[in-house]
């Protein structure tokens, strides 16, 4: 080797090293889902910390090792993430130039494949392909120091994810039957993966008794992934085909290559691809909401791998047989890039993980010097979620309900978690049974927050939502909720959250048998009144033959409960999870907020959920298909009632006022506004409807009301900062029976000149009910001298 050749051989090596590093190693991630939330991975980070043990205090698909996977920041656990990182980042560079550079004779060519191959990297998939390349392309060399090294990395990172586990499992499976069938050696690839799984278990500070259990669970949680969590995008039936032509040929390739290599023995990295590709389409179309963009990034990755197991054949068939070779990786690439343009945020080349962009380049040096700007912007994260999510002081021990964990970091508080994390996560009957054993057990917290902070909170449907995928809302730890009723006594009640309080002398419930009935799909079932307790159900579904093959291969079609309410004209549809409808949950009244869910422990709970309350159901499945392919049918309904001992909540904090504003809300409609309404919680005015900008609201005035009790003001933005300048107008009017307004009261707010106008305002408003047909409540901006406008709000709507 020349002097020119060993620089160049430097250089590619050192530059293919940083960009290893600094695709890998976290130097500038602070948060990791902008799109949703990431406190999920969050917990991760504090379970790693506190030895929370998995399989028994935390029942998940990711492991003790969790926080490496996505890298987001945590401040206790960063060193750890850093010096994993670096480790792995090194392993993953020195496998990756050995597989470039034993296919690739050319030192450009070797560079751009491992540079291609470093930049489309995420998960475990890239482990496991490099290697099955390590071993199935060196012949019949012994068990060499880079296989350990990937193995060892692979056990650590099995214990990030299950489905990585599984991966890996099915590599090293793969590599041990080789060594017994073709190079007749001893698999001891086998026992240093299971040693690399034990360390690593203890490092972590999990129970050696403790993997049997988290296999189990995760494994249930893994099945039952496809029905709980299955939705359709757009453009799927598309995008299913692209994959599946795209996947064929990308498996020809490493057919092909493993033949001329092996041949019948070359089936087993072929199988083993096989495989990967399997779980790419499952991870990617089961969920067809972005998931599909990580799906095709695995894809790419196994065709350049099969293109560089290819490249050592083709390139002395000649010319042909090159661009025959390099023809469906590059067709794939740009093709998908291409189709990938509909996910706007992202897209298939942004999708790239990036720590912070250019700058990710500099970070070490920051760190170095002594900076610390990841702690600073975790601060501003943590600032920005307090802003978005005003809570009041709770101490003690908490578990949140029913997603969103983000509370916790923000306001840091004592986490003490049931074992499936996230309500959406608990979709089979064992799994919701788990945390409901946690409720009644010694460990449950003294403090359960409800919160619905973070769901679309638009006019006219007020209330934030409990629950993701427009699932029926009290599907989600359906079997939580009578020992949260029954266990807890409600402390505040906004239409954002629910504090619970750990009661003192825990009450009874018990379930009344109603009905058990046989329906058929479409069939309307009657429901009774949810008068004297609220309506409890289980529905047994159970997929028939052809629906296991379908569920096990791609999806089933969705499930639909179609129901009748006795305030809403309309039939309402939500999602079913067959899972969690054998388990038992709330059927009616239908609940979907945090107003409604604090009204259940109400001893008004018949006046304030009257409108709620189911009256007939049926079972269909989304998109006019066919459930009874898929589902046995008749399906079994069984109702009961569910009797328990309610609370007085006349005197717990807003939910008089948060559960009269809905009602109101409920009998209104809007007529014109600068921006859409929301009931929002304010830390000083408890619950209220947020009126941004001009706006006007008609309501229907009741039979009979002489008054109209008011209360409004005006609120700072972001709940952070003091209502600024201008001035807030807020007028009553009148609607006569030609439809015909009239100003019946009026009043001006400008808490910039008066500090009084700046606190919650109250009034009575008096009319004469019979000669009106509703009122309207119109607010009107007055611009300040900067320019900006005041944010307006009503906290009372009371016809009295």
């Amino acid at each position: 080797m020349t002097r020119t050749q060993r620089i160049v051989r430097w250089l590619s090596g050192a530059s293919t090293l940083l960009f290893t590093w600094y695709q890998f190693v976290p130097w500038g991630a602070v948060t990791t889902d902008q799109n949703l939330e990431d406190s999920w991975i969050q917990v991760q980070h504090l379970a790693f910390l506190q030895h929370l043990q998995f399989g028994r205090d935390i029942v998940f698909t990711f492991g003790p090792w969790g926080f490496l996977f996505y890298g987001g920041y945590y401040p206790a656990t960063y060193p750890v993430s850093l010096v994993a990182w670096l480790v792995l980042s090194v392993v993953f560079w020195w496998a990756a130039c050995r597989v470039a550079r034993s296919a690739f004779e050319n030192e450009f060519i070797s560079w751009v494949w491992l540079m291609l191959f470093t930049g489309m990297a995420f998960g475990g998939v890239p482990w496991v392909l490099l290697l099955l390349m390590v071993h199935f392309d060196g012949g019949n060399r012994p068990f060499a120091m880079i296989e350990v090294l990937l193995v060892i990395s692979l056990s650590l990172l099995s214990l990030t994810q299950f489905i990585i586990f599984v991966l890996a499992l099915m590599s090293v499976s793969a590599i041990a039957l080789d060594n017994v069938l073709r190079q007749r050696r001893f698999p001891w690839i086998l026992l240093v993966f299971v040693a690399g799984l034990f360390c690593f278990w203890i490092v972590a500070g999990q129970h050696p008794g403790n993997f049997g259990p988290y296999f189990r669970y995760s494994w249930q949680m893994t099945n039952g992934f496809t029905e709980a969590m299955m939705l359709t995008g757009s453009s799927a039936a598309q995008d299913v085909c692209l994959f599946l032509v795209a996947a064929v040929a990308v498996t020809a390739m490493a057919g092909y290559a493993g033949w001329l290599r092996n041949r019948f023995l070359g089936l087993i990295p072929g199988l083993g691809v096989c495989f990967i590709l399997f779980t790419a389409f499952k991870y990617g179309y089961v969920r067809h909401d972005g998931h599909d963009l990580w799906a095709v990034k695995d894809l790419l990755l196994v065709s350049l791998a099969a293109f560089a197991a290819l490249w050592p054949f083709v390139k002395k068939r000649g010319q042909l047989f090159v661009i025959a070779s390099v023809l469906p990786t590059a067709a794939i690439f740009l093709f998908l890039s291409f189709i990938y343009s509909h996910d706007a945020e992202t897209g298939l080349l942004a999708g790239i993980p990036k720590p912070a962009g250019v700058r990710g380049f500099f970070a070490p040096l920051e760190l170095i010097g002594g900076k610390n700007p990841l702690r600073d912007a975790y601060e501003i994260h943590l600032a920005d979620l307090r802003a978005q999510l005003p809570l009041p002081r709770i101490d003690g021990s908490i578990d949140i309900y029913t997603w969103n964990l983000d509370p916790v970091f923000a306001y840091g508080l004592s986490y003490r978690p049931r074992p499936v994390i996230q309500s959406f996560s608990a979709y089979t009957p064992e799994l919701a049974q788990l945390n409901a054993n946690f409720l009644r057990g010694e460990n449950a917290p003294k403090n359960i927050l409800i919160n619905g902070s973070g769901a679309n909170r638009q006019f006219p449907r007020q209330e934030d939502g409990l629950t993701i995928d427009d699932r029926f809302p009290s599907l989600e730890d359906g079997l939580s909720w009578p020992e949260l009723l029954t266990r807890y006594d409600v402390q505040e009640a906004e239409v954002s959250f629910v504090l619970l309080k750990q009661s003192p002398r825990p009450r009874q419930f018990h379930l009344v048998p109603l009905a058990d009935r046989l329906v058929s799909f479409g069939e309307r079932m009657d429901v009774p009144r949810a008068t004297n307790g609220p309506i409890w159900a289980e529905i047994e579904l159970d997929r028939t033959l052809w629906g296991g093959v379908v569920s096990m291969l791609y999806k089933p079609p969705i499930l639909l409960l179609d129901v009748s309410t006795r305030g809403e004209p309309k039939p309402v549809q939500k999602r079913l999870v067959p899972g969690m409808a054998r388990g038992g949950f709330l059927l009616s009244p239908f609940v979907e907020g945090c107003t409604s869910f604090a009204s259940l422990a109400s001893t008004d709970m018949s006046g304030n959920l009257a409108d709620y309350e189911i009256t007939s159901l049926r079972i269909i499945a989304a998109g006019g298909a066919s459930a009874a392919t898929y589902y046995r049918y008749p399906v079994r309904v069984r109702l009961y009632r569910l009797e328990y001992p309610r609370q007085n909540l006349e005197g717990v904090a807003g939910f008089r006022q948060s559960t009269r504003l809905n009602k109101a809300l409920r009998h209104s409609r809007l007529l014109d506004a600068m921006g859409i309404p929301q009931m929002v919680y304010d830390p000083e005015a408890g619950t209220v409807l947020d009126v941004p900008r001009d706006s006007e609201i008609a309501f229907a005035v009741p039979e009979g009301a002489t008054h109209l009790k008011l209360g409004f003001g005006v609120r700072g933005r972001n709940n952070r900062e003091p209502p600024n300048a201008g001035q807030k107008v807020f007028r009553v009017l009148t609607v006569d029976r030609q439809g015909q307004t009239h100003l019946l009261w009026s009043r001006q707010l400008g808490p910039a000149r008066q500090k009084a106008d700046q606190e919650r305002q109250e009034t009575m408003v008096e009319f004469d009910g019979s000669s009106l047909s509703g009122i309207v409540l119109q607010t009107l901006s007055v611009i300040g001298d900067n320019g900006d406008v005041l944010d307006g709000y009503w906290s009372e709507i009371d016809f009295q």
